[in-house]
Order: C-alpha cells, then structure tokens, then sequence
C-alpha cells in the first residue's frame, strides 16, 4: 500500500530539486557591516580627511591588509590573526569604500580595552568561597 500516490511523489520530487537548487546557488558576496557608532562619525563627517583606526575583519583567510588598506589611503598597523582580521588607519572618508570590498565582514573602531570587573571575586561570589572556614584536619574514619 502506496502513502503516496505518483502525481504526489512527483510533485514532491520537482519541490525537493528546486530546494536543493537554491540552496546549492552560489549567493551574491555580501557587503561588510559597520559598528553603529564609526557609521554616526561617518555620517556625520563623509568628506572627513581625518585618519581613524579600526579593526576590520575579513570573512576568508589569506587577506592582504596591507594593499587592502593602501588601496583605501591608509596604513596596516597589525594583522590581529585570532580574529581573521587587521587594526588599519584609514582616513574618515574611505570607510564606506572598504566596507562595501567583498573580503570584508565587519569595521569597527578600536577601541581601547579595560577591565569589566563582572569576574572579579565579589561578582562572583569567590569572596565569600574563599572566607569560609576549611578544616584541614583529616576526616574520621
């Protein structure tokens, strides 16, 4: 006993064929994004000659940085590998124009790092851990 009849099974068979063609189609590259506060200062000053320092990450490996940001007027500072990406000076204007390479996935400022302090021992209740007393003579048998 057939689930199916054969004019089912066939549509099933055209559905299933065009599903796997769109997902085996090659998509257009996709354009890299910004951080919302480098979009503002761009906005803000498009024609702006004034260098900035941002971190950029590629969305493959074995991206040139240095020609990438030479051919954006500006200066490869470091490559920073753990995260598949460089620290670039680029001057303000130019930011839209590296955004929109096709090796790029992200522009963001770089921004300087600190301390958060939400590890440190009273936010994680080490404190109190550590305060507790431990008996260090051996357990009674």
């Amino acid at each position: 006993m057939s689930f199916y009849t054969n004019k089912q099974s066939g549509i099933w068979a055209v559905a299933a064929t065009v599903m796997a063609a769109a997902l085996l189609t090659p998509g257009a590259a996709w354009a890299g994004g910004m951080a919302k506060d480098l979009d503002g200062q761009v906005r803000a000053n498009p024609n702006s000659r004034n260098r900035v320092r941002v971190i950029v990450r590629f969305n493959r490996r074995g991206v040139d940085s240095k020609s990438l940001a030479r051919l954006h007027g500006g200066d490869a500072i470091t490559d920073n590998p753990l995260i598949n990406g460089a620290t670039l000076s680029v001057p303000r204007n130019f930011l839209k124009k590296l955004q929109s390479q096709s090796v790029v996935s992200w522009v963001s400022p770089d921004r300087p790092l600190a301390s958060q302090g939400d590890t440190d021992c009273q936010a994680i209740a080490a404190d109190q851990a550590f305060s507790s007393t431990v008996s260090s003579a051996p357990a009674s048998a």
